[in-house]
């Protein structure tokens, strides 16, 4: 029997992977969880809370830029009535509203409830709009189209588009209408022809495909970037574990109190990015994984998402003791956020095991503590300070081979003073000898 892969990609044979997989889909499903985030075809409102995307201009319905609640084109314009002293308001009302620019969905044909529909005005698939342009209806007014469309019979569909898209196919090819134009832009590979597209159907079904190189043009298909439309953010085509990881890192930015911003064109970017790239989870990506990357390969903003999608995760990932062994703490466990901090608390740095044990024990009882500082910069020098003291006793703790002469009688590394030592060792409690490693003897 071959087993399942549930992870395409990973190269450890652990259950991580599976068990992370496992608690993220149950805090998915779970009541508290906005049910926005819940599809792999994320639709966000266009004045969303936090992610909204459309311009602020009453009726447009393009993008907003980054940092602006206007889109390019009428940010343009603002930015020329500023300069002549009109205020704001009086030009938000004054403003023409714009149609979306590209990628807009028209949802489904009026007549066809299998096709999707191509044209704005119309709402018609691409062969009952060719027949009001083109056929018998051509030259007919506007006004008579509702009694025309009453007349027309739907059409079968051609199914979901053969380029890993959860959209619907607009013609017999198998694509849908993003990735069709995208087909004609990339020269068509693989040679892909409906012998007519647009024609009659025979037996209610599409006329017959043919292909120079259908091999090519399945490669084609399984290559082509996902569709974008705006406000939407396209999941289908990601591992399960990295999909439920964006899925989360949505809604916990959405509730976060304090947050960055997020922009729908970054979060797509990180999708794309993932994609590309067959990542099966953000937590491969740490600062050594993207480092050397170019901005055009990564950009700073999807960085910083994945920056805080995994602060957050590795309170969810980790408990407070996995948190310990790691080498951090996690300040949410604690029910506590500084202002303007993150969750997460680094103290990899200091050097010695021991050492960072005792500065983790100390930090999170002072989380647990009614006394805990406000700030997080108490944290900070203590942490300044253990690292000072492990690299100390690193680099310039006394060895057996330093030790004065009054002190002469020494411990093996790593042990504590005897009582027949203890007076030798007296004069001198900094000479005792010890591994760096192991915590310092107590004296006696």
């Amino acid at each position: 029997m071959i087993p399942l892969t549930l992870l395409p990609g990973r190269t450890d044979t652990t259950r991580v992977g599976r068990d992370r997989l496992e608690l993220l889909t149950a805090l998915i499903a779970a009541p508290a969880f906005d049910p926005l985030f819940r599809d792999t075809l994320i639709f966000i409102p266009p004045q969303h809370p936090v992610y909204a995307w459309q311009c602020a201009v009453d009726g447009c319905l393009r993008i907003r830029r980054i940092s602006h609640n206007l889109c390019n084109t009428h940010n343009l314009e603002w930015e020329q009535a500023e300069r002549t002293g009109q205020a704001k308001r009086a030009f938000m009302d004054a403003a023409s509203a714009l149609p979306a620019a590209r990628g807009v969905d028209y949802g489904r044909c009026l007549i066809c409830p299998d096709r999707p529909a191509i044209s704005p005005t119309t709402r018609l698939c691409q062969q009952h709009q060719t027949r009001w342009q083109y056929g018998e209806a051509a030259g007919m007014d506007q006004d008579r189209f509702e009694s025309w469309a009453r007349t027309q019979h739907p059409l079968p569909g051609y199914g979901l588009c053969q380029a890993r898209c959860p959209f619907l196919a607009c013609t017999s090819l198998g694509l849908c209408l993003q990735h069709l134009n995208r087909y004609k832009i990339d020269n068509r590979p693989g040679g892909a022809r409906s012998q007519n597209s647009r024609g009659p159907l025979k037996d209610g079904r599409p006329l017959p495909v043919t292909y120079g190189d259908e091999e090519a043009f399945r490669a084609w298909c399984a290559t082509s970037e996902p569709v974008t439309q705006p406000g939407l953010v396209n999941l289908h085509c990601l591992p399960p574990l990295v999909r439920a990881e964006i899925q989360w890192g949505l809604h916990a930015h959405a509730q976060s109190a304090q947050h960055s911003e997020w922009t729908t064109n970054g979060i797509r970017n990180l999708v794309r990015y993932c994609w590309r790239g067959s990542i099966t989870s953000l937590m491969d990506l740490h600062d050594g994984g993207y480092k050397d990357l170019t901005r055009k390969q990564m950009d700073s903003e999807v960085r910083k998402i994945i920056w805080e999608v995994v602060n957050g995760l590795r309170c969810v990932y980790y408990s407070p003791a996995d948190t310990k062994d790691a080498g951090f703490l996690e300040t949410d466990h604690f029910g506590r956020r500084f202002k303007n901090a993150q969750s997460h608390f680094d103290i990899t740095a200091v050097p010695q095991r021991w050492l960072r044990d005792l500065l983790w024990d100390h930090l999170a009882e002072w989380l647990r503590s009614p006394q805990c500082p406000r700030t997080r910069g108490p944290f900070e020098q203590m942490r300044r300070a253990a690292v000072e003291l492990g690299v100390f006793l690193e680099n310039d703790a006394p060895t057996p081979a330093t030790t004065p002469p009054c002190c002469a009688v020494s411990t093996p590394s790593g042990s504590s003073p005897t009582s027949a030592t203890a007076p030798a060792t007296a004069c001198r409690p900094w000479a005792w000898s010890w591994s760096t490693d192991d915590p310092p003897p107590s004296p006696t």
